[in-house]
Parts: structure tokens; sequence; C-alpha cells
């Protein structure tokens, strides 16, 4: 089985939004986890959020839809060894 990492919660300050600043972000963690053995990694994140768009153009693909109080989340997954579809 994969070993899988979880990211709780990642947000960037919406003043910064559209920098590169989040997708910078998740890249270099994604390495870090990759070299510390993970080779999947899965998130959520608020459907209504547009800021959470830019996780598509890091690899990550939506799974599934869970109801949240806070709005429909999407979970998505990336696979770090290939950057084929994670399912």
């Amino acid at each position: 089985a994969a070993e899988t990492a979880y990211i709780g919660l990642f947000m960037v300050d919406g003043r910064f939004s559209g920098q590169g600043i989040g997708s910078r972000l998740v890249e270099e963690l994604l390495e870090e986890l990759k070299t510390a053995g993970f080779s999947r990694v899965r998130l959520a994140y608020q459907k209504a959020n547009p800021q959470s768009n830019g996780l598509d153009k890091n690899g990550f693909q939506p799974v599934e839809e869970k109801p949240h109080p806070y709005g429909t989340m999407l979970v998505a997954v990336r696979n770090l060894s290939f950057s084929e579809n994670p399912c």
C-alpha cells in the first residue's frame, strides 16, 4: 500500500493570491514528502473557494465530494512517483 501524507489545511493570504506563492510552497512541500518516503498526498479544500483552483495545476485531482458545515469539500490526491491519474 502507498504511504499517503495528509495535508489538513493549506491557505495563503488572499492579498498574495495570483503571485505563485502557494504553488511554490506546495511544490516544495511535495518534494520534501517524496524525499521522506511518501508516494501520495491527499488533501481537502472548499469547493467554493476560487483560490483553491491552483491545486489542479499542482497536479492534484479531485476524487470525492464531502458535505461539511462550511460547505462542500473536495478531496483531492496526487501521486508523487509520477504525474498520471492518482486514483
